[in-house]
């Protein structure tokens, strides 16, 4: 019995193995995600990921004790000063990129327009109310009421001269819909033909009671001519 006492102590006072540098990286993005949980609930976590790659859950808990602490009154995890110092310094023997001061990642730089364009995400589960919100947002004012002329393909630019040419229309609102200068509505243009279809505008001309009342009244284009040209083949 004393034999079976003794060597339950020594389990417990062996030293838990050294955690592998290579999954340094795995642990610290377990860290990140998961920086207002429990010290416990961020060490499963992390055991986990890693328990196939033979890592004891005890190294990861030793490891993280190392590398992290928690500041009073608050319920963040965060790495060490020293820790953190170090392992921002470039390695000699992994090839890194080192930028200058001030300097910007790629990464940075993607992440922060993702967030400047990117709709909440009640408004994202929401197609509608997703391109609603595109062309109303303020970050994607260059694509509302004129459409950037230098990423518009040169079919589209036909389109939208032939557009501007009518005389039936009001108004171009923006490449997906016009007023029309009949009953005075918007009417959507058909995307599936791109940007400035002229497909959904021409079926409504034809039926458009207020648009012939005009054209006897004013005796404007000639009306068979609207009524004969073809839809868009574009």
């Amino acid at each position: 019995m004393a034999r079976s006492h003794a060597s339950k102590s020594r389990a417990v006072e062996k030293p838990a193995d050294s955690f592998p540098d290579k999954y340094l990286t795995t642990l610290l993005t377990t860290l990140k995600s998961l920086q207002t949980g429990s010290f416990s609930f961020v060490v499963d976590s992390a055991y986990k990921t890693l328990r196939d790659r033979g890592i004891k859950r005890k190294t990861i808990e030793v490891k993280l004790k190392e590398i992290t602490f928690k500041p009073k009154e608050s319920k963040i995890w965060t790495l060490k000063p020293e820790v953190a110092q170090l392992l921002g310094a470039p390695s000699r023997s992994t090839k890194q990129h080192t930028r200058r001061s001030g300097e910007r990642s790629q990464s940075d730089i993607l992440s922060s327009i993702k967030s400047d364009y990117a709709p909440p995400i009640e408004i994202a589960r929401n197609p509608h109310l997703a391109s609603h919100w595109m062309l109303h947002h303020p970050a994607y004012g260059q694509f509302t009421k004129q459409f950037p002329k230098h990423i518009m393909t040169r079919k589209a630019v036909e389109r939208r001269a032939q557009l501007e040419d009518d005389p039936w229309i009001a108004e171009i609102i923006d490449p997906y819909q016009i007023r029309c200068g009949g009953c005075g509505g918007r009417k959507k243009l058909d995307s599936r033909h791109g940007t400035y279809s002229y497909y959904n505008w021409h079926h409504h001309r034809k039926r458009c009671v207020p648009l012939f009342v005009r054209w006897m009244d004013q005796e404007e284009p000639e009306w068979e001519d609207c009524v004969k040209d073809g839809p868009a083949k574009w």
